[in-house]
């Protein structure tokens, strides 16, 4: 079962008390330690039990000042009565445990700072969900956070649910600009900076191996908080992800009547702009806005297919395989692709297989009968065609195609099978022959 982690550094500074707030649904009670307030505001987010923990980051002289009780002095050197964090904590009566890791060290050099990058991950166990507190610490705590996060989800499968920052310099005046008393801090949450990271690495795994999957599974971090705020655009974002998902399954499936129809790729297109239509209005700047130019970047790779009916699309989606080495899929939609392109010169229905083998008894004897002569074949008058000329150019082309998809398939258990270099090499020849022979 996953843990909940709590992972905060503890800074040496004499904190000024304040009461810490989130939106309109969380405020402490004035507290020194903007940790306890941190640990309340999760709790009313999720369930934690005796299985989860809270982690305290501790350099020496942290844990001398801040965690132990009294460790301040005032200006005539002595000491000032103070709780300590570890009493605070303990006293907050926590259903979780903690434990301080002390000794942490300074981060004066890039050395230091990798000990505590390990530190932290080390910390880390498969299937966690993290909350980070970076309110104090270093200057570089937030980006080592974020990255510390990625490489936690790739290698722990972890989770990054939040990372808190108590922003006591931004605490509330009032109408007089004065800061009011008690003191009021906002806690603000970076985690969306994480889930706009991800996001980026999901399109580009898209991108460039046409994958959608990473997409997918994302959908549900960006849209669950605008759910629960009612916004729109939380079904918009759903419906964009299904139907780029969709229009990759149709590639990685070799789904010809679907690509030629284009009902994924009409979708997806629709779905961004109605998704950039509800924004035009949102004066909220949030990490769905922010995606709609990474999800241009999968608009114009769709750029060059028809979003209504066309055989062509299906030349557009050998080199969309092509660009993202789906070769055995771009064998063989190449192949029916040929084959759709002569059905449509001689008004046969892509879809009847009778005439679909006809098409390619025809293309079997274009290698050995003149253009002039191929018309006979299927009982025509005799005479030169457009599309017999055509068909005796790509012959030689559908039959190199033939032989590399029956090696492709057969795992290349056969006398002579092609390399790996040289089946890339092929079809992607085969792919430029063919669209110069019938001009498309």
């Amino acid at each position: 079962m996953s843990r909940k982690v709590f992972i905060s550094f503890l800074g040496t500074t004499d904190y000024f008390p304040s009461m810490y707030y989130r939106g309109k649904k969380f405020c402490s009670e004035v507290e020194k330690y903007v940790q306890i307030a941190a640990l309340q505001y999760v709790q009313r987010q999720a369930v934690w039990t005796k299985d989860d923990v809270a982690y305290f980051l501790l350099t020496q002289l942290a844990e001398e000042r801040n965690w132990r009780d009294n460790g301040h002095k005032d200006r005539e050197g002595n000491i000032k009565e103070n709780d300590g964090l570890e009493s605070r904590f303990k006293n907050s009566h926590f259903p979780f445990k903690y434990q301080a890791i002390p000794n942490i060290p300074e981060g004066k050099n890039e050395k230091e700072i990798w000990q505590i990058f390990k530190t932290i991950h080390d910390l880390i166990n498969e299937g966690d969900e993290l909350y980070f507190d970076i309110t104090h610490g270093y200057r570089y705590l937030p980006m080592l956070v974020v990255v510390l996060g990625n490489y936690s989800k790739f290698l722990e499968k972890a989770k990054v649910v939040h990372i808190l920052y108590g922003n006591y310099e931004g605490r509330d005046k009032d109408e007089n600009g004065d800061f009011i008393s008690p003191a009021r801090s906002p806690i603000v949450d970076l985690q969306s900076f994480s889930t706009l990271q991800d996001w980026t690495y999901a399109v580009a795994d898209f991108i460039n191996n046409g994958n959608a999957d990473r997409m997918s599974a994302l959908t549900y971090d960006v849209s669950a908080p605008l759910i629960k705020k009612g916004h729109e655009r939380a079904d918009a974002i759903n419906r964009l992800v299904l139907s780029i998902k969709d229009f990759a399954k149709d590639m990685e499936t070799c789904r010809g009547q679907n690509i030629v129809e284009s009902g994924n790729t009409k979708a997806l297109n629709e779905n961004l702009r109605n998704l950039q239509s509800l924004l035009q209005n949102d004066n909220e700047v949030s990490v769905d806005e922010l995606l709609i130019p990474v999800f241009e970047k999968i608009q114009e790779m769709v750029a060059d297919f028809d979003t209504g009916r066309n055989i062509q699309n299906g030349f557009v989606a050998v080199g969309w395989c092509i660009n993202h080495r789906l070769y055995q899929q771009a064998i063989t939609i190449l192949q029916e692709s040929v084959k759709n392109y002569f059905c449509s010169k001689l008004d046969y229905d892509i879809k009847d297989d009778t005439k679909r083998k006809a098409i390619e008894s025809l293309l079997e004897a274009a290698k050995y009968t003149s253009a002039y002569m191929l018309p006979v074949e299927i009982g025509l008058p005799k005479g030169v065609t457009k599309w017999s000329v055509a068909m005796k150019d790509v012959a030689n082309d559908y039959d190199a195609l033939r032989k590399l998809r029956n090696d492709f398939n057969h795992s290349g258990f056969n006398e002579r099978p092609a390399s790996p270099s040289a089946i890339e090499d092929m079809i992607k020849d085969k792919y430029e022959s063919i669209k110069l022979a019938l001009d498309i």
